[in-house]
């Protein structure tokens, strides 16, 4: 028997992470495209990202409301004929919104890009958010808000992030059935005119891609002349007090807990840093929270530690359910982990296979031109120069067992994070 049969292969560790060749091209408009060539196959993804999400909302509810309006009838054409067209072709067509965004995705064979372009450039341009619709989105949402509010997860992240920005920040306002109610129809087109334009507009395209998909969609896309005119919206970046909140649910067997502290988004100059020692703590399945309070109390199924960064700010927490009688000993834990983080030093071992983990996930984003796309989305869409992306590689590899430490007594306070138990 082979001895990599009886203690298994080598492991060798990840030296490095690169993107894929990106091709930049410019629309007739100024519109920037990002494109990734190289698939085998005949497919084509294309994604339009606009920055108009809650910090450009006058309405509250507004950007989301209006991205998953888009596709649901425009000035030219019903929503049924536009969901009936895209079938045709055998297309995927989404639009979803985050917090800071919208997204517009479109899958389709390279051989329909030119027949199904025109549709998502109509839906861009020319949406109409249907009264119809409106009505039964808003229905939808009240039964989505009354379901979600009976589980201590959602509860315990509403309190959360309410409590880290406060009611009048847009990452820190919660929706809710009253907001979705009195939106109208009106409020929808003044938004949408306001926020949509093609000065906060970037487009990826990853697949079977050549000069004449480029052509083809700056003929159909350059002519889109929309101008988002909205600044902003002047918010509340004061530092919160720090709370402790302890909150009643219609579920009486478990308990949600939450600790979450303001940190900073993805520019800053610690973020790799804090990336790695928080998925260390907390990040994956090996970390020392799942470790603790998983595998040997066996209080939860799944706790997590991580950072959730935005365009213009970003937060550190961490999360886990249990059932009630195990609340005070798995704080009790989580002091303990911290502690440990903030005291000694990282074993080599324990470091090194975070380091593979970390770049390993990297790598599997990394394969293929589909995938990689949304890599690169997600820096340009950070407001992030791509050269941004080789520095957290960098210092995901080379941090060490001191910088750690260094940050763990830098950023992982417990005094300093608001804990809600829900």
């Amino acid at each position: 028997m082979s001895t990599e049969r009886i203690n298994g292969p080598k492991i060798n560790p990840i030296q490095q992470v690169q993107l894929p060749v990106i091709d930049l091209h410019t629309l007739s408009n100024g519109i920037p495209v990002y494109a990734i060539s190289g698939s085998t196959q005949d497919v084509i993804k294309l994604e339009i990202i606009l920055e108009a999400g809650r910090p450009f909302e006058k309405v509250r509810t507004a950007s989301r409301t209006i991205a998953s309006l888009l596709k649901e009838g425009t000035a030219n054409t019903k929503g049924e004929e536009i969901a009936s067209r895209l079938e045709f072709y055998g297309a995927t067509f989404n639009t979803s919104s985050d917090i800071d965004t919208t997204k517009i995705t479109l899958y389709c064979l390279a051989q329909h890009f030119e027949s199904i372009i025109g549709i998502i450039v109509d839906v861009l341009s020319n949406a109409t958010f249907p009264e119809q619709e409106l009505e039964l989105f808003k229905s939808n949402m009240k039964q989505r808000l009354e379901v979600d509010l009976m589980k201590n997860d959602v509860i315990a992240y509403r309190a959360l992030t309410e409590s880290l920005y406060g009611e009048n920040h847009p990452y820190g306002y919660n929706s809710s059935i009253d907001y979705y109610q009195s939106l109208q129809r009106t409020d929808l087109i003044s938004e949408y005119n306001a926020t949509y334009g093609l000065n906060r507009c970037v487009v990826f395209l990853s697949g079977k891609i050549n000069s004449s998909v480029i052509n083809t969609l700056d003929k159909a896309f350059g002519s889109y002349t929309s101008v988002a005119t909205r600044s902003i919206s002047d918010f509340d970046n004061s530092i919160r007090p720090v709370e402790n909140l302890k909150l009643e649910s219609p579920n009486p067997y478990q308990s949600a807990i939450r600790y979450g502290k303001r940190l900073f988004n993805k520019k800053h100059e610690d973020y790799a840093g804090v990336s790695v020692m928080s998925t260390l703590l907390g990040g994956y399945f090996g970390s020392r929270l799942m470790s603790n309070i998983r595998e040997d109390k066996g209080y939860t199924y799944n706790i997590y530690a991580g950072i959730d960064a935005m365009i213009h700010d970003g937060y550190f927490y961490i999360s886990t359910e249990v059932s009630k009688e195990y609340v005070e000993d798995t704080i009790n834990q989580i002091k303990l982990e911290i502690k440990r983080l903030k005291s000694d030093l990282v074993p080599d071992d324990e470091l090194k296979m975070v380091k593979n983990y970390m770049a390993g996930n990297y790598l599997s984003m990394l394969d293929g031109p589909l995938k990689s796309s949304r890599i690169i989305r997600n820096v340009i869409s950070s407001n992030m120069e791509l050269s941004s992306f080789e520095k957290i590689i960098a210092k995901t590899l080379t941090i060490s067992s001191s910088e750690i430490r260094d940050l763990a007594n830098k950023y992982l306070d417990l005094t300093d994070m608001t804990q809600v138990v829900v």
